[in-house]
């Protein structure tokens, strides 16, 4: 008997402001942010306040949609690790050296494409190869052979 499935969504955000287009233009990406949705709530690293747990706003439709299909127990793994971390900080250095190319551990802070990666790798999904978290932009997360996008 197959167990069922539910589907984990990679908002993929095109942002406004200087950090959005520096990020843009560094990732050559028309994205500069990603957040995750399980159901109707979504779980991102955002600047200034860390790793936050939000419901869906009507601002979300404007993102790309990508997602995947996971048995149950790997969707609760995902969700549970993600809600695990609500209230980390998040990792703006973290983002500088991303922005600037620098080679650099990450720590037990986030951003949000790193956030997203690592959350993957909770539940046992590996979305690009021979990649660490804290070296995933929002393209290479939409980009993983292993998501598919959510057409309207």
């Amino acid at each position: 008997m197959c167990e069922p499935t539910r589907r984990v969504r990679v908002l993929a955000y095109r942002g406004h402001g200087l950090a959005s287009a520096a990020i843009r233009w560094q990732t050559r990406s028309p994205y500069a942010h990603v957040a995750l949705r399980f159901g109707d709530t979504i779980l991102e690293a955002w600047p200034g306040v860390g790793v936050r747990q939000r419901d869906v706003e009507p601002g979300d439709s404007e993102a790309d949609v990508f997602f995947r299909d996971v048995p149950e127990h790997v969707y609760a793994r995902m969700l549970e690790w993600a809600l695990s971390h609500v209230g980390d900080r998040y990792d703006r250095r973290g983002v500088l050296r991303f922005i600037s190319r620098r080679q650099c551990e990450a720590d037990d802070d986030w951003f949000c494409s790193e956030f997203a990666f690592a959350d993957f790798l909770a539940g046992g999904i590996r979305l690009q190869e021979r990649m660490r978290a804290w070296q995933a932009s929002p393209l290479l997360i939409v980009i993983s052979p292993l998501l598919e996008q959510e057409m309207e």
